[in-house]
């Protein structure tokens, strides 16, 4: 190992060596050629180093545009997540420290070296030759003298000479072998120091993060196994679908082979009908004449699991057909096309143009006042139809199996609305401008048609009997009361496209649309992922209310809490008035901003306290209650069954007061807005249409008595001894006379969420007042004691249930008459 230091010579002869002669000339030349390969190698160095600087600057670079890469694409995100989040910025720091380290240790320091000493060597060189040929010059001017005076000028001559020389002596020596080599070898020490210095640093910071990439192995490990599994699967299904090929080729060979005789069968094989028993006539006869319900039992099982919802390719016609029995427009010659059909919301939409963007295709089919059944009097095989009071509409699915599916999904769906489970808060166009009429009707009464009615659609055969009075052409109240149930523009081809798709995404999703109802905007559902986001703040809605199985995708609208799915279907097997259960995923259109905001002011937690709140303690002698517990998400069916029975149904875990009155709780909780003891005393009993009996807080709802018309003045005179009678007196009339801040909604100012919970759980608006003889909904509209926004908002509830819309008025409507037995007429109050 050679020493980095150089040998240094002796005073002596140094000092000899700095006689100008043949020896010290032959070390200036000697010296003055290392310069030269000095100042080449520096060169080189400094060529070197930048080169390999520029190279880390476009490494970085580049690592930095790959990390970038990757972050965009979702597969890796679990690189990420488990490594790259936190080791990247750790690396890129210290790659960011070599590179200065690089440019401020070596580079500044030997672009220095080279200008200011070893790019001067010449510059040094000619000033010393220039002084010895003057010195030499000057000598031999003064050897031609033999003044003495001379002497001591040739002498200051001389000893100038001998500092140049020295000094030009002295800078080579420095130059090779002395203070420069040290200073080039030091520079390029402190940098590969500092290089040793990232590397260990380098280490050190990502060994923390090891044990992420250990994670992220172990995970892709159980990812392949899993992938292998799909891929087992995938081959047995392949198989499968194989074997099914050949087993229906050969079922096809096996029908044509028995289909062979009977071609050729006698004609006294043939069965007319007039030879049929009374039996077989009788059935055929009952399939012939057969209403447009079909008068036949569903298939119960095939329509709970058929759900509400359902999408898919079937083949149509251009347009629909007339009401006949048999319609050459959809027979075997017509031209059939594929669509991509939805079925939400209450409606059935047509989509064509599927393999690009999507067009709607003809209006949505709307299902309240319609039916399915299996097409008859067609050429084509799996056919269905739809029929509706103006028009037939035949579908043909691609197998038998798909058409049962298609009908008995419609026909729950149907079901729904009828029954008032619907989905979506739905209001009909001509509905809409019958309460817009109502409620800008001309200034001088203000009220309502006195022939509006109170009768409220609550099963199938009122919806009929209502829906054949609106045919028939009765009066705008009953038209308004009955109308259908779409508030949703059914010709805006923007509605038509606002669908979620459950397995496909067409496009970009359209923007939120919104359609007025008066002063009132009813704004389409909330997106799932934001509504999930909303609900998933509270950390209680992270798992499932009853059984604690995290993700609940599922919720109950009257309770406010969130289901897995398996507790979800418990809870509809309770029936709606125990349990309204909704998917948060695919019911999108059941959550309004009031349903929203009731949601997230109960939540899992608040719900469970009070649900739950005596569950620890609970020391029933019934032995089957007192074996209750909380089931866990694996636990049985039975198990999570018998405990949410008795936790919603028999109420056995709510903590009960002995002093405190349940319907006391509940007014009391209306008046501070407090949602979660509202709910806490209707799980104790309370009554939500009950009437308040407090003296200390009576609100009187204002009544105008200023009007030019004698009948309306003789009312008012005939009014006015009752006028007392008129109070807010109802849960759902209190909950109106203050809304909730509306943060989130720029179209809104004021929610109503205890209206909602109210309505959820069997509040009724259309309950008659024993005191005035009006429905509460009537009462609502009239003075000014409730805002627009509630009147509105409670429109949108009463048009959903089939009730008839209200408006303001500034009194109570004129008394309807009735025509006695001795045609005697006598008010109504």
């Amino acid at each position: 190992m050679s020493d980095p230091a150089p040998s240094i010579k002796s005073s002596e002869t140094a000092t000899m060596d700095l006689e100008d002669g043949p020896l010290f000339r032959a070390t200036i030349t000697q010296l003055e050629g290392r310069t030269g390969a000095l100042k080449a190698n520096v060169k080189r160095i400094l060529k070197a180093a930048m080169a390999s600087l520029e190279a880390k600057r476009a490494l970085l670079q580049a690592d930095t545009e790959f990390v970038d890469v990757l972050r965009d694409i979702s597969s890796v995100e679990p690189l990420f997540t488990h490594y790259l989040n936190d080791s990247w910025p750790k690396m890129h720091e210290q790659w960011e420290r070599l590179e200065h380290s690089m440019q401020s240790l070596l580079l500044d320091p030997l672009e220095k070296l080279y200008q200011m000493d070893i790019k001067t060597a010449e510059q040094h060189r000619r000033q010393f030759e220039e002084e010895s040929k003057e010195y030499y010059s000057n000598l031999g001017k003064y050897l031609k003298t033999k003044t003495e005076q001379d002497d001591g000028i040739q002498q200051k001559k001389k000893q100038h000479f001998d500092l140049v020389r020295f000094d030009y002596h002295s800078f080579l020596m420095d130059l090779h072998g002395g203070k420069k080599n040290q200073e080039l070898l030091y520079h390029l020490f402190s940098y590969q120091q500092k290089q040793h210095a990232f590397y260990q640093t380098m280490a050190e910071s990502l060994e923390p993060y090891k044990a992420g990439l250990d994670q992220l192995a172990s995970l892709m490990a159980d990812a392949s196994r899993e992938q292998n599994q799909v891929y087992k699967e995938r081959h047995e299904k392949r198989k499968m679908l194989e074997g099914k090929l050949d087993e229906s080729s050969c079922q096809q060979r096996t029908s044509l082979d028995q289909q062979q005789p009977l071609v050729q069968s006698p004609p006294s094989l043939l069965v007319v009908e007039s030879d049929l028993d009374p039996s077989t006539a009788a059935a055929h006869d009952q399939d012939k004449f057969r209403g447009i319900r079909d008068l036949q039992q569903q298939d119960r099982e095939l329509i709970n699991i058929s759900g509400r919802r359902k999408e898919g390719f079937l083949f149509a016609t251009s347009k629909p057909s007339k009401h006949s029995a048999f319609d050459k427009a959809s027979g075997a010659a017509a031209n059939w096309h594929k669509y991509w059909c939805v079925l939400s919301g209450g409606q059935l939409h047509e989509y064509s143009n599927w393999k690009g963007q999507l067009q709607t295709h003809i209006d949505p089919i709307n299902l309240r006042f319609a039916t399915a059944r299996e097409a008859r009097n067609t050429e084509r095989r799996f056919c269905f139809e739809v029929i509706t009071n103006q028009f037939r509409r035949v579908y043909q699915a691609t197998s038998h199996e798909e058409m049962q599916s298609w009908i008995a999904t419609i026909n729950n769906a149907i079901e729904s609305l009828l029954n008032g489970m619907g989905s979506s808060v739905e209001l009909s166009k001509p509905a809409m401008e019958a309460a817009a009429a109502a409620t800008t009707a001309d200034g001088d009464n203000g009220t309502l048609s006195s022939k509006r009615s109170r009768n409220h659609v609550r099963s199938l055969s009122g919806a009929l009997r209502n829906g054949l009075k609106r045919q028939s052409g009765d009066s705008l109240g009953i038209a308004a009361q009955d109308f259908l149930s779409s508030n949703i523009d059914t010709t805006s081809t923007e509605h038509h496209q606002r669908f979620r798709w459950s397995t496909l995404s067409f496009g970009k999703s359209p923007s939120l649309h919104q359609q007025p109802f008066n002063n009132y905007t009813v704004t389409d559902a909330t997106p799932n992922t934001e509504l999930l986001s909303k609900l998933k703040q509270d950390p209680s809605n992270g798992y499932c209310a009853d059984c604690g199985d995290p993700n609940p995708e599922w919720c109950s609208l009257n309770l406010g809490i969130l289901l897995c799915i398996e507790c979800s279907g418990i809870h509809r097997s309770l029936g709606t008035h125990i349990s309204k259960v909704r998917s948060l995923t695919l019911d999108s259109a059941s959550y309004t901003p009031d349903i929203v905001s009731l949601l997230r002011a109960l939540g899992n937690g608040r719900s469970n306290a009070i649900w739950e709140s005596s569950l620890s303690a609970t020391t029933s002698t019934d032995s089957a209650q007192s074996n209750i517990t909380c089931p866990k998400p694996d636990d049985t069916r039975n198990t999570k069954l018998r405990f949410i029975q008795a936790k919603y149904v028999e109420r056995a875990f709510v903590q009960h007061t002995n002093n405190d009155d349940p319907q006391a709780l509940l007014f009391d909780a209306i008046d501070k807005d407090d949602i979660p003891a509202a709910m806490h005393a209707i799980a104790l009993g309370a009554d939500v249409n009950a009437i308040r009996h407090d003296d200390k807080n009576v609100i009187r709802i204002p009544i105008s008595t200023s009007d030019d018309d004698q009948e309306q003045h003789d009312w008012e005179k005939s009014l006015s001894l009752k006028t007392a009678e008129y109070l807010v007196r109802y849960p759902i009339h209190f909950s109106l006379l203050h809304g909730r801040v509306a943060l989130d909604h720029d179209d809104r100012e004021h929610l109503f969420p205890m209206a909602e919970l109210l309505l959820q759980n069997g509040a009724d608006t259309g309950i008659v007042d024993p005191a005035t003889g009006y429905s509460i909904s009537e009462l609502v509209g009239i003075g000014d004691l409730v805002e627009d926004e509630a009147i509105t908002y409670l429109n949108t509830k009463n048009a959903a249930r089939g009730q008839s819309p209200i408006a303001r008025s500034s009194m109570p409507p004129p008394p309807r008459r009735r025509h006695e037995s001795n045609d005697s007429d006598k008010l109504i109050v």
